[in-house]
């Protein structure tokens, strides 16, 4: 004989162990935890957002100079 019992949703119920930067995914008798984008970890514990890398200032001086050229050469 075989009992149909009913799927707890971890995820939904916030029973989860996921943390709050992580993404809850319910399966059958369980839940997985995936950092988000920008995260890293196990699920349970997520950290460190990803850095976007500022520009150099060298980088910068370049912008300038090409943007400075471009002025020029518009007012000819």
């Amino acid at each position: 004989m075989y009992t149909n019992v009913a799927d707890l949703d971890e995820c939904n119920t916030n029973t989860h162990n996921c943390d709050v930067n992580a993404d809850c995914l319910n399966t059958v008798g369980s839940h997985s935890c995936t950092c988000k984008v920008g995260y890293t970890g196990d699920g349970q514990t997520c950290s460190g957002k990803k850095q976007i890398s500022k520009p150099t200032s060298q980088a910068t001086n370049k912008q300038t100079h090409l943007e400075i050229n471009v002025k020029k050469n518009k007012s000819i």
